[in-house]
Formats: structure tokens, sequence, C-alpha cells
């Protein structure tokens, strides 16, 4: 929780609004008031990351950055920090997401291809719905256009 405040201290001037946010966004992403009091050393890689996201969007930034946003994490917590970033995506947050992780990939609504920091190609998949045969199959075609 400290860690989430002293970032939204640049912005808020109400500090009662503040921790009424990050606790809003810590619900969000499902991290509890215990864990809220933990050091940063005493909390699994999974926490880290979505107490991250929290920290990234405490300042209710109009684009979230997010670089490899799953990968330090396991199979279990990795789907959980896409979750996160797709609920909040589906909320009205802009998310900007570069990954290597095709599973990952196949949550954007548009994804680019870049290659030596030019965009060679971009495919538009739409809204994100789960266990989407359709959505993979055209991701995949697109990436072996792209030589990926």
């Amino acid at each position: 929780m400290d860690n989430v405040l002293s970032a939204g201290l640049l912005i808020y001037k109400d500090k009662k609004a503040l921790v009424q946010r990050a606790k809003e966004l810590f619900a969000a992403v499902d991290i509890s008031e215990e864990t809220q009091k933990k050091f940063p050393t005493q909390i699994s890689g999974g926490e880290a990351q979505r107490a991250g996201i929290v920290r990234a969007l405490i300042n209710c930034p109009e684009i979230l950055f997010a670089d490899e946003p799953t990968g330090a994490l396991n199979s279990k917590t990795g789907p959980d920090v896409l979750n996160t970033l797709t609920n909040f995506n589906e909320h009205g947050q802009s998310v900007v997401m570069v990954t290597h992780d095709i599973r990952s990939a196949c949550r954007g609504k548009r994804i680019l291809y870049l290659k030596d920091g030019v965009i060679l190609g971009e495919c538009d998949l739409g809204k994100y719905s789960y266990d989407d045969a359709e959505r993979n199959r055209k991701l995949s075609d697109f990436l072996k256009d792209m030589g990926w």
C-alpha cells in the first residue's frame, strides 16, 4: 500500500481520496488488505505484478503500458494478470502491451507486428472472448504471414 500511495501522492492532494482509490484498485486485482501491508519480498510474483498494475493505475493514466506483463510468472498467475488487464480494458482503460507470448497477444483487440522498430503488419481481432478458436487461428495465421 505504501508503495502505491507514494506514486499517488504525485497527483492526489486529498490523501483520503487517494487511499480510497488504492483500496478500490487493490480489490479489483484481488489483493487482500493483509497482503497490502506486506513488503514486496513477502508476496508472490503474481501479487507483485498485480500490485504493479495498481501502482500504474493509481494516477488514472489514459494509457497503461505493459511490457511483458506475464514474462516472469507461472502458469497460474500469468492468466490472472492477463484477466486483470482484460477487465480494466473492458471497462475503458487503454492498454498497450508488448509481448512475445502468443497467449498474451491473443488478448489484444488490435495486434501490431513490429520488427526493428518498424510496423510490418496489423491484425484486428476485435473484442476478446475466452476460448475463441477462430480468434486463435486468425492470430496464428497473421503471425505466420509475418514470418514469426
